[in-house]
């Protein structure tokens, strides 16, 4: 996305939009693995664990990001520094506490980022807590390396985990299947994100919208979930690293269409004649 040409609030619509994508994909598969692991689902139980993922997690999110921000502020002479690698450490904190006490660690920590990022703006806490974005311009280049190393190796972590002898016919065709679902359906959703087209490369920018499908880490994640609790799908695994892979493969497709109909649109520009 970032070696594109698309305009800048296309670019970032399309990154929220992935954000919110993540998390969904993250937090229902949470909660469904959550309740298939319990032997004793009743309605009582199902509200008291929803609601402890929900609002509880959110609460103790943040909170967490409320004393930690206070905390940066209060001492931000001596740990000006460091505040940034501190502050992953308060990250990796807020999950194991979060997760020690029966709330879910992806929920409290995902609302903790959001919160320390936000609360400086806030009117009636601005002077009382810390804008951790100021660190932002100090890890740029320290973040690069962190993300280049994730994204390299995340792929041969799937390589790793995949298993060849067990993507049978009905597992490929079901990877596949969903993979082209999630492609004929996107189109349905790109007049909501219609005002961030540009109006000179405006088919360009939707065929670089509509091809963008790929799926990560979220998935990856969702896909190890049940090993962890103890919890067999035959096939499950395998299915999703291949929608993760043929995912992949359609969005890099869409770059070269992009990248030629943004080509052509160029040339048309330029061929247009003055008034």
């Amino acid at each position: 996305m970032k070696i594109t040409k698309a305009n800048e609030r296309l670019k970032s619509a399309l990154v929220f939009e992935s954000v919110v994508t993540d998390s969904v994909q993250l937090i229902i598969p949470i909660i469904l693995f959550t309740m298939m692991q319990s032997n004793n689902i009743n309605f009582s139980s199902a509200f008291a664990m929803l609601f402890n993922f929900f609002v509880s997690s959110t609460f103790f999110g943040i909170l967490s990001a409320l004393f930690w921000v206070f905390i940066l502020k209060r001492f931000r002479q001596y740990s000006e520094s460091y505040s940034w690698m501190l502050t992953m450490t308060m990250v990796v904190a807020t999950y194991g506490v979060a997760s020690s006490i029966g709330l879910s660690g992806a929920v409290s920590t995902f609302v903790f980022g959001m919160a320390i990022a936000n609360m400086p703006y806030i009117d009636i806490l601005k002077d009382y807590v810390y804008d951790i974005k100021k660190e932002f311009i100090h890890i740029k280049d320290y973040q690069k390396e962190i993300t280049f190393f994730v994204s390299t190796f995340f792929f041969v972590y799937i390589g790793v985990l995949f298993q060849i002898g067990q993507a049978t016919p009905i597992v490929i065709a079901a990877a596949l299947l969903v993979s082209v679902i999630v492609l004929l359906l996107r189109p349905l959703f790109i007049p909501i994100i219609g005002e961030f087209f540009n109006r000179e490369s405006r088919g360009s920018e939707k065929v670089l919208a509509s091809f963008d499908v790929a799926r990560g880490l979220s998935p990856t994640i969702v896909a190890t979930m049940p090993v962890a609790l103890g919890i067999v799908i035959p096939g499950f695994v395998d299915t999703i690293f291949l929608i993760i892979l043929f995912t992949n493969i359609i969005a890099t497709t869409g770059l070269f269409l992009y990248a030629g109909k943004a080509k052509a649109e160029r040339i048309k520009i330029v061929r247009k004649p003055h008034r």
